[in-house]
């Protein structure tokens, strides 16, 4: 019986453990792999977090419709936005630097390595 009144507390501490568990490889991986410490892609989450439960608490959709939309329609979407807005950002920047830092346009060591000359970004 002791069991049975403890097991609401033991799934709710795996999934808890495995949401802190997924965030905390993440970082290390974004760590490793750029050099940079990011906590960008939190808010990545925050954002259809909070999506999710403006559909389903505001507007009282079922909280599998408001998962779906969540992640097959608003997380691509906003993958690509991102995406393209560091497109954009990146190419202005490199566009930028060897303008100022070197005339000669094609042997710019900028132009031939964006992601080396802007990893900082």
């Amino acid at each position: 019986m002791a069991v049975v009144g403890l097991l609401p507390f033991i799934v709710i501490g795996i999934t808890t453990g495995a949401v802190y568990g997924l965030a905390g490889v993440g970082l290390v991986l974004t760590y490793k792999t750029s050099g940079i410490f990011n906590f960008a892609y939190g808010a990545v989450a925050a954002l259809a977090v909070f999506v999710f439960y403006w559909l389903h608490t505001e507007h009282g959709m079922p909280w599998p419709y408001a998962a779906a939309l969540c992640l097959f329609v608003l997380s691509p979407r906003e993958g690509l936005v991102l995406d393209t807005d560091d497109r954009t950002i990146r190419r202005w920047l490199t566009d930028r630097l060897s303008e100022e830092a070197m005339p000669s346009r094609k042997s710019s060591p900028i132009r031939r390595a964006p992601s080396c000359a802007l990893g900082a970004w």
